[in-house]
């Protein structure tokens, strides 16, 4: 079970980082991805 939780933390991290680096508006779909397969 932690081990699930520490994939998905580092995943919606690097998502989150990742569209940080693009723009607003990527940053709200990406996130919105990433959560919605957790």
């Amino acid at each position: 079970m932690k081990k699930v939780l520490a994939i998905a933390v580092a995943v919606a991290g690097a998502v989150f980082l990742i569209s940080r680096v693009r723009s607003n508006g990527a940053d709200k779909d990406l996130w919105a991805e990433a959560t919605d397969k957790v």
